[in-house]
């Protein structure tokens, strides 16, 4: 028997969750993304490009997950 992967969904953006700011663009992205999550339970996962303001080393792993996506919000 063959599974069939889940569609992965990737909301790629400014989260904040480091600096935890309270801006327009922050609350916007974690808006769409608690919307996605409410509609496809466990197929969207997210990244916060913030992180790659404090430490380059995390480019990798955005880039393993933009290929691991098959969709990139």
């Amino acid at each position: 028997m063959v599974v069939k992967r889940k569609d992965r969904i990737l909301v790629l953006g400014f989260f904040g969750l480091r600096s935890n700011t309270k801006d327009g663009q922050d609350i916007k992205t974690r808006t769409l993304y608690d919307l996605l999550c409410a509609k496809m339970p466990g197929r969207v996962g997210y990244f916060d490009t913030e992180s790659l303001r404090f430490n380059l080393l995390n480019f990798p792993v955005l880039f393993y997950r933009i290929l691991c996506s098959e969709t990139i919000v």
